[in-house]
């Protein structure tokens, strides 16, 4: 499935692209807005605007391309670390309804405080209540809710063949 008015369907779609890579059912390519430099975006080729919406194949197979060019990455130009991160809907920061999994390469001091935004003022990372955690926690291990929380079924109505090498 795809979006006629969604840029990233039309860059999957698109033979021309400029891609790092192309699997089964992902895609890699450099950020037009990188946050730093080597800033990559790795995106499903199905449209589907949550982590929680992607099937639960298609969803390992994202984060296999996401290793596979971290690892690339790192052997051409090494990173001290990385940031991957998922903003999932607009609350998050996602700017376009597509699932996309930013791989951000970081050097010490690049930025004033790697920790982000849900760092408190005495450094400690700010949590849930304990309250909150039980009973997340219990809704995680009934298998009633766990089997009504799985993604829905999509079919890709295109397949396009495993490539193993960023630098085709």
């Amino acid at each position: 499935m795809t979006n006629p008015t969604c840029p990233f369907c039309a860059l999957t779609k698109n033979p021309d692209a400029e891609l790092l890579i192309r699997s089964t059912n992902s895609v890699a390519f450099y950020d037009r807005f990188p946050s730093a430099p080597g800033h990559v975006l790795v995106v499903p080729t199905i449209h589907v605007g949550r982590l929680c919406e992607l099937p639960a194949p298609i969803a390992a197979e994202l984060f296999d391309v996401v290793l596979q060019v971290q690892r690339t990455l790192q052997m051409n130009n090494p990173a001290d670390a990385y940031t991957i991160g998922v903003n999932d809907g607009p609350a998050a920061g996602q700017t376009i309804p597509h699932v996309h999994v930013h791989l951000i390469p970081r050097h010490h001091g690049d930025t004033a405080d790697p920790r982000g935004p849900g760092v408190g003022r005495s450094g400690r990372l700010r949590t849930t209540g304990r309250t909150d955690r039980l009973h997340l926690r219990a809704h995680l291990r009934d298998p009633a809710i766990r089997r009504h929380a799985k993604a829905p079924h999509h079919h890709t109505t295109k397949q396009y063949p495993a490539r193993r090498h960023l630098t085709e």
